[in-house]
């Protein structure tokens, strides 16, 4: 909570500007194991510094994996750029679980850049989207939206975008 970054980051994987990856990530994950679950809440923090990755890239978070995740309040200036899955806020990269969470609340206004899978507030949304905000240029070749790159069965509610800053699809 009320977390803040000003500093340029640079990696490959589960880049973000206040966490790289949020829950569980390796090849031993087990669905049936209750005990792997947790409760991750991310609230008050913005990011201004530049955030450069391969993949599963975000202003706030890179990958947001768990489905009892929350992330409120969290504001992104800083210019996102990735290959592939890439978000003003998060990544929204999951690899494991049929849903990411809630991002509720949420602002970006930093530029978006990716080849595939780009969003302004999250690349790929198997999760809630609610009351966010983007107001950045999102660029990217396939599967790009002002909200939303790749939104897989998830849902966006209230949210908006700045259609004068914005030229992705959604």
């Amino acid at each position: 909570m009320n977390c803040k970054n000003t500093g340029n980051i640079t990696g490959k994987r589960a880049v973000g500007g206040i966490i790289g990856s949020v829950g569980y990530f390796g090849d031993n994950y087990d669905d049936n194991d209750s005990t792997m679950y947790l409760f991750a809440k991310i609230s008050h923090c913005e990011n201004s510094g530049n955030i450069t990755g391969r993949s599963a890239v975000g202003g706030i978070t890179g990958e947001h994996t768990y489905n009892n995740l929350e992330m409120s309040y969290c504001i992104n200036i800083g210019t996102v750029k990735a290959d592939s899955i890439s978000g003003g806020i998060t990544g929204g990269y999951n690899k494991f679980k049929e849903k990411n969470g809630t991002i509720e609340n949420c602002i970006n206004s930093g530029l978006v850049i990716g080849k595939d899978i780009v969003g302004g507030i999250i690349g790929r949304n198997k999760g809630a989207l609610k009351n966010c905000i983007n107001t950045g240029t999102v660029k990217g070749d396939t599967k790009t939206g002002c909200i939303v790159g790749d939104n897989e069965n998830g849902t966006v509610i209230n949210c908006h975008y700045d259609k004068q800053t914005c030229n992705g699809e959604k």
